[in-house]
C-alpha cells in the first residue's frame, strides 16, 4: 500500500507542470506590459532568426501565428508605448521575419495578397523606415542572414514593400473592407 501511495504521489508532483504548460499554450493572449511585449518579440526573433537547421512546414505555421499575432493584436497595442527607435526596430525586425520566412519567393507570396505583408509594409513606410539599413543591420545581427547579399535582400524588400504600393494594386484597407 505504501509503494502505492508513493508512486501517485510521484505523479502529483508533475501536475503544477503539466497544468502551468497547457493553460499557458491556451491562452495566448497579448501582455498587459510593454516590457513583456517586447521580450516576447524579442525571443520570437530569435526563434526565426537562428541558424540552427531548416524550419519544418509546421514550425513556421506556429511561428507564423505567433508573428499575426504580434503584428496585428499585441503591436497595435503598445504602438503608442513604444518609443521611435523601438517602433523602427520593431518593423525592421518584421522585415527580416518577412525576408527569412518566404526568401526569393517573398514577392510572389506578396502577390497573393498575404495580408501580413501588407501590415508590415504599410508600417515601413508609415515610419519612414530605409531598407536599406534595416537589411544592413538585420544581415549583422541575425545568424541565418551572415553572408547574405544586403543588395539583393534590399532590392527584393523593396520591391514588394514599395514598387507594389506605388502601383496601387492591393492595400491593407482594401483587404479589410
Amino acid at each position: 500500500m505504501k509503494l502505492l501511495v508513493k508512486n501517485s504521489l510521484k505523479y502529483w508532483n508533475y501536475l503544477p507542470l503539466f497544468l502551468a504548460f497547457f493553460l499557458g499554450s491556451c491562452t495566448e493572449n497579448c501582455p498587459s506590459d510593454k516590457v513583456v511585449f517586447q521580450n516576447n518579440m524579442n525571443e520570437l526573433i530569435k526563434e526565426i532568426n537562428t541558424k540552427k537547421r531548416t524550419k519544418t512546414d509546421y514550425e513556421w505555421d506556429l511561428i507564423d501565428k505567433k508573428m499575426r499575432k504580434m503584428l496585428l493584436e499585441c503591436q497595435p497595442k503598445f504602438s503608442n508605448e513604444l518609443s521611435n527607435k523601438e517602433n523602427i526596430i520593431f518593423w525592421e525586425n518584421a522585415i527580416g521575419y518577412a525576408y527569412v520566412r518566404f526568401g526569393p519567393e517573398l514577392l510572389k507570396k506578396y502577390g497573393q495578397s498575404d495580408f501580413l505583408l501588407l501590415k508590415i509594409r504599410d508600417n515601413v513606410s508609415q515610419n519612414k523606415i530605409e531598407v536599406k539599413s534595416a537589411v544592413k543591420r538585420l544581415c549583422k545581427e541575425w545568424p541565418v542572414l551572415y553572408g547574405s547579399s544586403e543588395e539583393a535582400i534590399s532590392d527584393l524588400i523593396k520591391d514588394v514593400m514599395f514598387l507594389r504600393k506605388k502601383k496601387g494594386l492591393i492595400t491593407v484597407d482594401s483587404l479589410v473592407n
